[in-house]
């Protein structure tokens, strides 16, 4: 949800506000447009369209083209135009099909599409990607998630049999893994402006070599990526220490599960070698999720590298995110009451979500309670299954400096239920809440009528319909925007 992690999300149509301007919104505003379709209109204001399998024109440039042209959106600055184009191809949500407007739109916004957060399933695909893609627009990509996948050990053992063996099964396989760790790393030069990067591993348990391969690596992401601020690790990296970071010298966003070979102590004295790091985000997903003893005792003895004294020494953080995706408390949980009294002398610390599978018991409600009468904390994230407005009145979860507030909820009635509450304490509890963003799951958003969130007119007789609209519209009077927030996944 928000700030930490950026999901794939969907939104209701009262939450297009809460993001930068669409090249939709942009261009409807300034050419009046009310109706019609997107591409159609951006089509009309191209004064011709040439085919790019016709005839070719003589060499003419952008410029010399656009002062024969009357088009109204050629008459902007590039600048805005460039806005216009990064809106409506920087984000995955949207077509293409701006590109195919005219041959001087393609020409000029070609570039904004490499600046999507780009995905690839493994090395190969993303090494095939690389030598298709021209060198002057890979200098616009700025985010890619990678997926390191072991090493594909066919070449070896489909070898000809039939041909003298010059060199050990052991010393080709090493080769092999070192030839792709060379391929990261030009693949990672390739990509200069690099400011985002998302690794992910596989979660059972590595061979040694896949360890050796991962270890390099990360060890040249802070030489290579030059440019990087922002870095996600996703899966195991149980067997990796996180010496590597300090190499990272802009990093100021960090999100890892918390299980590494790196202690406590030496992760304390890592992060607080990072100048800049402002956001960190904690996973822990080994929960026994049976009773084999074998599950129980592999997840209790795996070594956790974050504690209380941890996040006590971590002193600039603006965002911390906590994540459990057990069903229950995992023995080594990031959420513990060590954590958050941890957390009372930092005073730069603005944003807390906490994200849970489960409902936390009265010691952890405890120790929120009293963080948040201590700490300033202006955006706070509350998602945990049941969650109720009772809990958020007898725990008094909502803190007077609170602005942005993001809450699950289960259910219509739920959803009822705290905006009621909010709209009742409001004055007296949060007097700066300026946003309410209600999270719901997919299924709860193919289940609710649309009408319920905002998007259709319901009927009069709908007394649901009717208490959600007029509870919402209540909050929206005294200076509150309330939005949904669905997940994708």
């Amino acid at each position: 949800m928000s700030a930490s992690q950026p999901k794939g999300l969907c939104f209701s149509p009262d939450t297009s506000i809460m993001g930068p301007p669409r090249a939709r919104a942009v261009i409807q505003s300034l050419f009046g447009w009310t109706t019609g379709s997107f591409e159609y209109r951006v089509a009309l204001i191209s004064s011709h369209k040439p085919s790019f399998m016709g005839e070719r024109a003589p060499s003419r440039s952008i410029e010399d083209r656009m002062g024969e042209v009357s088009s109204p959106l050629f008459t902007l600055p590039l600048e805005l135009r460039e806005e216009v184009y990064r809106n409506a191809l920087c984000s995955s949500a949207y077509g293409t099909s701006i590109l195919r407007t005219c041959r001087e739109i393609h020409t000029e916004a070609c570039k904004f599409l490499y600046q999507r957060p780009l995905r690839f399933r493994n090395q190969d695909a993303w090494f095939a990607w690389l030598n298709q893609v021209p060198a002057e627009l890979l200098g616009h990509v700025s985010e890619i998630a990678l997926h390191v996948q072991d090493i594909d050990l066919k070449p070896i053992l489909e070898r000809n049999i039939s041909k003298p063996l010059r060199q050990s099964p052991r010393l080709q396989t090493a080769e092999l893994y070192q030839q792709n760790v060379d391929e990261v790393k030009q693949g990672l030069l390739l990509l200069p402006h690099l400011n985002i990067l998302t690794i992910s591993a596989p979660s059972s348990r590595p061979s040694h070599l896949y360890c050796e391969l991962m270890t390099q690596i990360l060890d040249s992401i802070g030489f290579l990526c030059p440019q990087l601020t922002q870095l996600r690790l996703e899966g195991n990296f149980r067997h990796h220490t996180l010496n590597f970071l300090s190499n990272i010298a802009n990093l100021n966003s960090l999100a890892l599960e918390g299980s590494t070979q790196s202690t406590p102590e030496s992760t304390a004295k890592i992060l607080s070698t990072i100048p800049h790091l402002a956001s960190l985000s904690l996973i822990s997903n080994c929960v026994p999720l049976s009773s084999d003893p074998r599950q129980h005792r592999a997840c209790t003895t795996q070594r956790y590298s974050f504690s209380g004294e941890t996040l006590r020494k971590v002193q600039k953080l603006d965002l911390l995110s906590l994540t459990e995706n057990g069903l229950l408390p995992p023995p080594r949980a990031c959420l513990t009451k060590n954590a958050l009294d941890a957390l009372h002398d930092h005073t730069t610390l603005k944003s807390l979500c906490i994200r849970l599978a489960y409902t936390p018991d009265a010691t952890i409600f405890t120790s929120m309670t009293k963080f948040l009468k201590r700490t300033p904390i202006e955006h706070l994230e509350l998602d945990w299954p049941n969650l109720q407005a009772l809990e958020l009145e007898r725990h008094h979860l909502l803190a007077s400096s609170l602005r942005v507030l993001w809450i699950r909820i289960g259910s219509v009635s739920s959803a009822i239920e705290v905006l009621r509450f909010l709209a009742q304490c409001l004055r007296e509890r949060c007097p700066q809440l300026q946003k309410l963003v209600l999270v719901r799951s997919r299924q709860l958003f193919t289940e609710m009528p649309r009408h319920l969130d905002g998007s259709a007119q319901f009927a009069k007789d709908d007394e649901i319909g009717t208490d959600l609209s007029c509870t919402r519209q209540h909050l929206r009077i005294m200076g509150i925007h309330v939005a949904w927030y669905t997940e994708e996944i």
